[in-house]
């Protein structure tokens, strides 16, 4: 099956918006437009004879609309506050391929109007690390975050994985993070191989 894909660029006229809508709206969320029914997207095609037909694409506009209202009217939220984390490392080194523990503490709890966070956890610039455990979902009150991390890469290095902090709904936004990592950590490189040789005796 072929499938097509269609954008569209929306502009609003703020000035306009502002006008015409305000917190005494009927529906009691700023927006006294009138229900026209369904927005769509009218988008005229041509078939393999060159006859053109209408495709008729519904739109749901509802966050954009919030959003331009908000916009209107200075109602955009502040600025989250930066939240301070701190990535634990117990082990000073470990081998190519060796599991070991990480937990990335949560000094200063994410603050914002709403109360779902979600967090996601990855392996960090260059994909120095691989990462198991519970590496995403939503944060609720959790103030550690234990991970299992798996060095890739042989030497020094001064690159661990990171953590992404993002505040749920229509809007999602990340959460600036402040991220205190080790200095450094030594990985080392596997010198001995374990290996099974067999031989076939021809009679």
């Amino acid at each position: 099956d072929e499938q097509v894909h269609f954008s569209f660029q929306c502009i609003p006229d703020l000035q306009s918006l502002a006008d015409s809508t305000g917190p005494s709206s009927p529906n009691g969320n700023g927006d006294t437009r009138e229900d026209k029914g369904t927005p769509s997207l009218i988008v005229h095609l041509r078939d393999g004879t060159g006859k053109p037909f209408p495709v008729n694409i519904d739109l749901n506009l509802h966050g954009i609309y919030s959003k331009f209202s908000r916009q209107a009217h200075g109602t955009i939220e502040s600025p989250l506050v930066p939240t301070s984390i701190e990535l634990r490392i117990t082990e000073e080194e470990a081998m190519v391929g060796q599991p070991i523990r990480m937990q990335f503490r949560i000094l200063e709890p994410a603050r914002s109007s709403a109360d779902a966070i979600k967090f996601a956890i990855s392996g960090g610039q260059d994909s120095c690390w691989m990462i198991a455990g519970r590496i995403g979902g939503m944060l609720g009150q959790a103030k550690t975050l234990d991970v299992i991390g798996i060095p890739t890469v042989a030497g020094t290095t001064t690159k661990f994985p990171t953590i992404r902090l993002l505040v749920d709904g229509d809007e999602p936004r990340d959460v600036p993070i402040h991220c205190k990592y080790p200095s450094q950590f030594k990985v080392l490189p596997i010198t001995q191989h374990v290996s099974v040789a067999s031989a076939l005796r021809a009679n």
